[in-house]
């Protein structure tokens, strides 16, 4: 093989590498999301990692992934925000069980102009014995009745459709939120205000959790769990050699694609070493028949020079002009 033909390798791997990852082109939010994945993390829309609190979560692998974070001014479609964001949005198919977080009583079950179906829920008293409350937002076909009691993991309502509204982001989510004052707002009478007076102020969910501070917790049926610990208020899913958790991950996309180059460049170098016809050596070293010519003019000609590169790495970072 010689020289113009490693150049032309050289130029047309290059451009397959770099043309192959689809990452800069614009896709809609459910086709980004269903291309990185949707378990296990807070996702980062455009690859963009946001940290919009303190507080350091830890999601399960087979938790549906949160699109929306708590003070986040991203919103559920991955366009920005009017201001913070006072809960968490959790996405999952249409028609997923929405499941209660813990024990306690429907306080309101309504469809809200802006919010589409919501529940407010009572669970009883926190880790500090004061009351508090959760509000379960866009969803739809509700199971519930207010005064009514509900179990933690008992199913109260489906994950709602898309809903195109200020408040909705035409995205399909649950919206989860934390209350200590149940009373609604009058005057606005659309969103959280219809539910809760504290929504400019509601807390950190993740501060909630059953496992601890930013450690969700998959609802688990044969568990025992403390009264004032939350779980998570969608089902987390059983998937297969998933066990345990892991630190939240923001760029799945980018470490798809770099296994992806990964296993191209060594399906290159093998195919390089097969083709060559010289025996592999120790650690596969690929040697390639690179002639380096003196310069024709000279009256002082060198030897032929024979270069072997051990990896394809190092072929690129060869000058071969």
């Amino acid at each position: 093989m010689t020289t113009n033909k490693y150049k032309t390798l050289f130029t047309l791997i290059t451009l397959i590498v770099i043309l192959c990852p689809a990452s800069s082109a614009k896709i809609s939010p459910v086709a980004e999301l269903h291309q990185t994945g949707l378990y296990g993390r807070i996702h980062a829309w455009n690859n963009k990692i946001r940290t919009p609190h303190r507080v350091k979560v830890v999601v399960p692998q087979n938790a549906p992934i949160i699109i929306s974070d708590y003070h986040s001014k991203i919103g559920a479609n991955g366009l920005g925000r009017g201001g913070k964001h006072r809960g968490v949005d959790i996405f999952a198919a249409t028609g997923t069980p929405i499941i209660a977080a813990a024990n306690g009583r429907v306080i309101r079950a309504k469809v809200d102009k802006c919010w589409g179906p919501t529940i407010l829920v009572s669970h009883g008293l926190d880790k500090n014995n004061r009351p508090f409350y959760a509000l379960y937002g866009h969803v739809r076909n509700i199971m519930v009745k207010v005064g009514q009691k509900v179990n933690r993991g008992q199913q109260i309502a489906e994950m709602g459709e898309d809903i195109f509204t200020s408040c909705g982001a035409g995205l399909h989510h649950l919206h989860f939120q934390i209350s200590y004052n149940p009373r609604k707002i009058p005057l606005l009478g659309w969103g959280w205000a219809n539910f809760v007076m504290d929504g400019t102020s509601a807390p950190n969910p993740h501060e909630y959790w059953e496992n601890g501070k930013g450690k969700i917790t998959c609802f688990e049926a044969d568990r025992k769990y403390s009264p004032s610990g939350l779980t998570y208020p969608v089902p987390c899913k059983n998937l297969p050699n998933q066990q345990g958790s892991s630190t939240t991950r923001f760029a799945q996309h980018d470490l798809q694609q770099n296994r992806f180059q990964k296993k191209m460049l060594s399906s290159l170098e093998k195919a390089l070493t097969f083709e060559n016809k010289s025996p592999v050596k120790k650690k596969s070293v690929i040697e390639l028949p690179i002639t380096l010519r003196a310069n024709q003019g000279s009256t002082n000609h060198k030897p032929l020079k024979k270069n072997t590169f051990s990896s394809l790495e190092e072929l690129w970072g060869e000058d071969l002009m």
